[in-house]
């Protein structure tokens, strides 16, 4: 298994909190965070590319797929939550992931924004990011 995501989280934790110190962040899914704005960004899914093995079986390359949500409030919810995208969005596609999604939400008392965004990256043992 390839693992990237601790510095994934810390290196978009650090960029977040520069440009906004009001930002909070987390490493997990929250279907409620109390604190907004609030980001996070998780691995959700992670598959070997089987083109890339070779007889010994050896991970050498993996696509993987991290989940960020972005919860707002307050009456320029919808603004704020796309100025924190395009942050979040700048640096993973600085990386070489690729966005595969960016779904807007609301809960139903339309007092909290939220964007679901997913990106996907083809990722070597060497934590080199290809883009296909």
């Amino acid at each position: 298994m390839i693992e990237i995501e601790n510095e994934i989280y810390s290196n978009l934790s650090t960029l977040l909190k520069t440009s906004d110190s009001t930002i909070n962040m987390g490493n997990m899914y929250i279907n409620t965070p109390s604190l907004k704005p609030f980001v996070s960004i998780e691995e959700i899914d992670q598959y070997t590319d089987n083109n890339s093995e070779d007889s010994s079986h050896d991970e050498k390359f993996a696509f993987i797929v991290f989940e960020t949500n972005i919860y707002t409030e307050g009456l320029m919810r919808k603004s704020k939550a796309k100025s924190i995208l395009t942050i979040v969005d700048d640096y993973m596609r600085s990386l070489g992931f690729e966005r595969l999604s960016m779904t807007p939400m609301q809960d139903n008392k339309a007092v909290i924004y939220r964007l679901v965004i997913r990106y996907r990256g083809l990722v070597s043992k060497d934590k080199i990011i290809y883009r296909r």
